[in-house]
C-alpha cells in the first residue's frame, strides 16, 4: 500500500513541488526516477538480508533510519538546499 501511495502521489504533488522549489518538472521527474533505480538496487541487498536474517533486522533499521533522515533534513535546512 505504501508503494502505491508514494508512486501515485508524485504526479499529483510534482507541480506544487516544482513551483515551491523553482526547479523544472523534468528535473524533479529525473530525481524521482533515479530514486526508483536506487531503491531497486537496494532491494537486492535487502532481499538477501531478509533471506539470511529474517525481517527483524530490516524493520529495525528502517524504523530507526526514517526518523533519523527526517531529523537530518530538518537540522540541515531541508528545502533551502534545493533553491537556486
Amino acid at each position: 500500500m505504501s508503494w502505491g501511495i508514494v508512486h501515485h502521489a508524485f504526479p499529483v504533488l510534482n507541480p506544487r513541488t516544482t513551483a515551491a522549489t523553482g526547479r523544472p518538472a523534468g528535473a524533479a521527474t529525473a530525481a524521482f526516477s533515479l530514486a526508483l533505480v536506487i531503491s531497486a538496487l537496494a532491494g537486492i541487498r535487502v532481499g538477501r538480508i531478509l533471506d539470511q536474517r529474517g525481517p527483524r533486522a530490516v524493520m529495525t533499521t528502517g524504523d530507526g533510519g526514517a526518523p533519523l533522515t527526517g531529523f537530518l533534513l530538518r537540522v540541515n535546512g531541508g528545502r533551502a538546499r534545493f533553491r537556486h
